[in-house]
């Protein structure tokens, strides 16, 4: 048995402040450490309460805790994930831990409680926390960087292609032709180091996350007989596909990008023979393989093909085909998916890359879009088809435009989406659309895209040309009337797209068996409506005076046939008719949803019935005979009021189609984030990591435009339907 003696020494050599309480929180012992904690000698805090040692807006619920404590006393923390303090003697407040165990005297119970000092643990803490958000917004700041530098790098370039390309098609003299042809190849050399190294960079940057699920080979493979056969077939090399294993779990993305630069190598690499695609079942789930009978890799370089600017047989400071920077692309991919890849090689025989993918999960789906573009260019297209193009960038769109009027279409310019909306309505029909992805104000080309096809046609053609290599892109929901070209594109490649999706000339600004909207008169038009027919004609000499646009109509059934709700103007309209009367009307357009603003005229007016169109929505209501003056003046107030509802309506729309492009995590995020939920809480209910979210955030807020988390809410509440009355 140990001495009292002993144990007391025990109790005053513990690290922590000991603290023996009774059930009415007296201090009965307080080891020496409690001076060091709080300031107190042990003799000081000795009969007196325990909350003598706790802030003072703690101790009232502290005594409800204690006596809870009591009734199921056993050893456990104290005030797990709360912010536990003691107060010291000079008024300070600093953070500890306890511990708290029930100690029985006979039929006494007493509490002891060890507190220790953690204000150097909370600091260490508070300076990783700051330290962790610093890394993180310089991560973020990365990305916006590379996005930044990836989009403003291509724009040069693009416009560098578009201009070659024209060039290309209107010079004569032979010196020109050649000068011409070789500036097409030095821009054709910066396009591919530009992207490249832009893909490093992200790569690098962790601006890049895998997105994997199930995928069909055979259809990746496809893809790169699409790409690469005509190349091979240009050096004179088979493309062999041969595709055993039907699917693979990997993202489908990453892993076409890994197997475009083995294959683009293995065509630089290869001047007779062939190239090989092949897929079959392996142990560890799916085996790619990239073969070749090139010039193969000695043994001694091996280990140095993945290095950057590392080039096979080629020596520094001689000319080079590439920048050697492909495999070090490759090699970067392959540690973000986590596979495996291995290389065998015989110089002079070929070399063969394999890699390694998990099995699919299920039965796959393809995640690659394929289609047969081949059919549609050879159709003969419109002699003046018109292409709306979207492009913020002044040089770009100019030299884009330039090139597509060289090649005798017709471009309405624009450069963002009320532009490209304003064009499409009061223009010639639309007949294919060419938008750059990122526009300004939060904008993209999927915006434009969208809003323009819901005027002229679902099946209207469009190109959307991006310079963001990102992620970005993936959650864009393709269809067969819809490309999406990488900057910088070159003329041809863009001409070909462009071929792919114009209509032949029989089915030219057909859309979708419907009359173009851009083809209506969508000026404003005031409407009489007035059974009356000197009324009628008095009023259209009065506004066809004014310079106003005007159709009258006999009767409100006449005018209901008739009107399209699409057409911007205002209703200048009796009220009392035979048959329906203009009280019936505007009821009936109400129900439509018409917004088009009424000014009732009538001789037979009084006080309820003004009072009743007045409350069903009417802009005004005149009372026969009125000055001409005052009509006018109602009228220009209401195309005014109309012009600015229809407006409200298109950005709302505007809003509609953004908050749609997001994908289905996105809308998930966004309706968290709605809900005032925090990241933290968001993360764990859809069971992703923190960093993740933050990154569906980030995509909410640049794809909806919001400029912050209020300004989201409301242009989510503006978007929800009226509740029914």
């Amino acid at each position: 048995m140990l001495s009292p003696e002993l144990l007391g020494k025990v109790l005053q050599s513990a690290p922590d402040a000991i603290v023996i309480v009774d059930t009415a929180g007296v201090i009965l012992f307080a080891s020496r450490q409690i001076t060091t904690l709080a300031g107190y000698q042990p003799e000081e805090v000795l009969e007196r309460s325990i909350e003598t040692l706790m802030p003072q807006r703690f101790r009232e619920l502290h005594l409800a805790h204690r006596q809870t404590y009591n009734r199921d006393a056993h050893a456990r923390p104290m005030g797990m994930n709360l912010d536990l303090r003691v107060l010291h003697k000079d008024g300070r407040e600093l953070p500890v831990e306890i511990s708290l165990s029930p100690i029985h005297d006979g039929e006494r119970l007493l509490i002891a409680a060890a507190i220790r000092d953690v204000t150097e643990r909370k600091r260490i803490q508070t300076e990783l926390k700051h330290a962790r958000e610093a890394a993180e917004r310089t991560n973020l700041a990365k990305s916006r960087f590379l996005a930044t530098a990836s989009h403003d790098l291509r724009q040069p370039l693009q416009m560098l292609s578009l201009l070659n390309g024209t060039l290309r098609r209107t010079v004569r003299s032979p010196v020109a032709i050649e000068a011409v042809a070789q500036q097409g190849q030095a821009i054709e050399a910066m396009s591919r180091l530009t992207n490249a190294l832009l893909d490093i960079s992200k790569l690098e940057s962790g601006a890049i996350r895998p997105d994997p699920s199930d995928f069909a080979v055979a259809a990746l493979f496809e893809e790169m007989r699409t790409e690469f056969a005509s190349v091979a077939a240009s050096k004179g090399l088979e493309l062999r596909i041969e595709a055993v294993a039907p699917a693979a779990h990997s993202d489908p993305s990453l892993v076409g990008q890994i197997l475009r630069n083995l294959v683009s190598n293995a065509i630089k690499y290869t001047h007779r023979g062939w190239i090989q695609l092949r897929s079959a079942p392996s142990d560890r789930g799916v085996r790619l393989e990239v073969a070749d009978t090139g010039i193969g890799i000695p043994a001694e370089q091996l280990p140095h093909i993945y290095e950057e600017f590392y080039q096979v047989g080629v020596a520094t400071n001689t000319a080079r085909q590439g920048y050697g920077l492909g495999l070090s692309i490759v090699q970067r991919l392959v540690r973000l998916l986590g596979v495996k890849l291995e290389v065998q090689s015989e110089v002079g025989r070929g070399s063969t890359f394999s890699l390694e993918l998990p099995p699919a999960l299920a039965k796959a789906v393809s995640t690659v879009l394929t289609c047969d573009c081949a059919s549609n260019a050879a159709r003969g297209l419109p002699a003046t088809a018109r292409i709306l193009l979207v492009d913020d960038d002044a040089g770009v769109r100019n030299a884009t435009a330039m090139l597509l009027e060289v090649e005798g279409f017709v471009v309405a310019r624009t450069a963002s989406l009320s532009e490209a909306v304003q064009e499409t309505r009061r223009g010639p029909p639309v007949d294919l659309v060419v938008a750059d992805y990122h526009l300004q104000k939060g904008e993209t080309g999927m915006d434009v895209i969208a809003q323009v096809r819901a005027l002229v046609g679902r099946s209207l053609g469009a190109v959307l040309v991006s310079g963001d290599t990102s992620s970005t892109l993936r959650d864009i929901e393709l269809d067969e009337h819809l490309r999406v070209a990488s900057k910088p594109i070159r003329a041809d490649e863009l001409l070909e797209l462009i071929a792919t999706l114009l209509p032949p000339k029989s089915e030219a600004n057909t859309g979708d068996g419907e009359p173009s909207m851009s083809a209506k008169k969508l000026h404003p038009v005031v409407f009489v409506v007035d059974d009356d027919e000197s009324v009628r004609s008095s009023l259209r000499f009065l506004l066809k005076s004014m310079g106003l646009d005007n159709q009258a109509f006999a009767s409100a059934g006449e005018f209901l046939s008739a009107y399209d709700p699409a057409q911007p103007g205002c209703l200048v309209l009796d009220v009392r008719m035979p048959g329906m009367s203009g009280l019936e009307l505007q009821q009936q357009l109400n129900l439509r949803g018409a917004i088009i603003p009424v000014i009732f005229i009538t001789g037979h007016g009084d006080i309820p019935m003004a009072v009743e169109a007045m409350q069903h929505g009417a802009h005004d209501f005149l009372e026969k005979p009125f000055r001409d003056q005052d009509l006018i003046d109602r009228i220009q107030q209401a195309l005014a009021k109309d012009t600015k509802a229809r407006a409200a309506l298109e950005e709302r729309d505007g809003i509609r189609v953004r908050l749609g492009s997001l994908s289905p995590r996105e809308r998930e995020v966004l309706a968290l984030m709605v809900r005032g939920k925090p990241n933290k809480i968001m993360a764990h209910e859809l069971g992703v990591s923190q960093r993740t979210l933050e990154i569906h955030r980030a995509r909410v807020m640049e794809k909806s435009g919001a400029g912050s988390l209020a300004q989201l809410v409301r242009m989510v509440m503006d978007t929800q339907p009226e509740p029914e009355r």
